[in-house]
């Protein structure tokens, strides 16, 4: 099973550590973007080193870094699901680790973004549920992002793979 590793620890507990002068990683999946402070971005690889053979769904492969396999996991469609298909748009994987999750994300593309502005604004507490993606959202240049980090990313897709094998 790709197993996430050190996903003990409540995504709630792993909320955004940036201050002013941000720097910020805008990933994009499909017609989606999400946003994640750059200090848990570990390496940017090719989408073509993802090892696809003896892949366990819902990871679409594996990469190796620095001597460890991390799950590589993809999302997509219209609710950003977790998917078992690589898509061909997909260019770059981005390897995250905040001390606790190591996962690995398979993006169309990505910006590097400063956010110097303005921090982010988390979500009120009767819209950010156990388990959600989004941890808040930042506004720039006008346009109103969901912002995430490695945890929130890495219990949702572990959720995914806790549902396919509970459901074959």
């Amino acid at each position: 099973m790709a197993r996430i590793q050190g996903l003990d620890q409540s995504a709630q507990d792993s909320e955004p550590q940036a201050g002013e002068g941000a720097l910020w990683v805008a990933m994009y999946f499909d017609h989606h973007c999400l946003w994640l402070a750059q200090q848990e971005l570990c390496s940017l690889e090719s989408v073509l080193d993802v090892q696809r053979q003896d892949r366990v769904a819902p990871a679409v492969g594996v990469i190796n870094w620095a001597g460890q396999d991390w799950p590589v996991f993809c999302l997509g469609g219209a609710d950003l699901a977790v998917m078992i298909d690589l898509p061909a748009s997909r260019r770059v994987c981005l390897l995250l680790d905040n001390g606790q999750q190591r996962i690995a994300m398979v993006c169309d593309r990505i910006e590097m973004l400063a956010q110097s502005s303005r921090q982010y604004d988390p979500l009120p507490p009767c819209m950010d549920r156990s388990g959600a993606l989004v941890a808040g959202l930042i506004v720039h240049d006008e346009t109103v992002n969901c912002l995430t980090t490695a945890a929130r990313l890495a219990s949702f897709c572990q959720r995914a793979t806790l549902q396919g094998a509970k459901h074959g």
